[in-house]
């Protein structure tokens, strides 16, 4: 009997341990990219004008915030205590939502492009009708990524006149929302508590870390939003 009460003491006390680190991570993760780009002027002026500075802070602790978030999950949360029944219409709607946010996720990915191509001299792309004028005298070879991040938004067939293009009509966050939707999606069908609310995090960077880039960019803070 004292070796049966003695486990489910242990047991009991696991679950508190896997969740400080469902959400301490996350918290972590949030709070240095809400802090350090709120502070972004104030910061820089600390390190004496030095924007590169900053960048290093800001990547180290972004870097540790992503490693606590790796071991967290892998090495203390999934799987994790108390466990739950998942019902079938959970599972039912984790294939929607993470159907839904892969979708948004694949359209993010940057096109393949050839990596060597034959632009404008002067290096910016020019409309076709003056690159037909300026002739192959006014153009030159050059190396670039093969994975063409511009992607759509470079090509005006496939942009709306106020420049918005793909999931952007959509959303202003579409790469945050379509990680929240795979995220929410495993929070339904996971037994594992811990390993749910670690998931939910993904969500919460949305709704926070959304918010937080909108309130900026009104503010003419890197970027820019219109009122509607």
């Amino acid at each position: 009997a004292g070796m049966s009460s003695s486990s489910a003491l242990a047991a009991e006390a696991a679950p508190p341990s896997a969740l400080r680190w469902a959400v301490l991570p996350w918290s972590f993760f949030i709070g240095e990219n809400v802090l350090l780009s709120h502070n972004r002027a104030s910061i820089i002026a600390l390190c004496g004008g030095d924007e590169q500075s900053y960048h290093a802070l800001y990547n180290a602790l972004s870097t540790a915030a992503c490693a606590s978030l790796g071991f967290g999950y892998f090495f203390r949360v999934a799987g994790a205590p108390p466990l739950r029944h998942v019902s079938v219409a959970a599972v039912g709607g984790s294939f929607v939502l993470q159907a839904v946010g892969l979708a948004g996720l694949f359209q993010a990915l940057p096109r393949v492009q050839l990596p060597l191509a034959s632009e404008p001299a002067h290096g910016e792309r020019a409309e076709p009708a003056a690159a037909s004028e300026a002739g192959a005298a006014a153009r030159q070879w050059v190396i670039r990524c093969p994975m063409d991040f511009k992607g759509e938004s470079a090509s005006p067939a496939v942009t709306s006149p106020d420049g918005l293009h793909g999931l952007h009509r959509v959303s202003r966050h579409p790469m945050l929302w379509s990680l929240a939707a795979v995220g929410l999606g495993g929070a339904l069908a996971v037994p594992s508590a811990p390993q749910a609310v670690w998931l939910l995090g993904p969500a919460a960077m949305a709704l926070l870390g959304g918010a937080h880039i909108d309130y900026r960019h009104r503010r003419g803070e890197g970027g820019t939003l219109s009122a509607e």
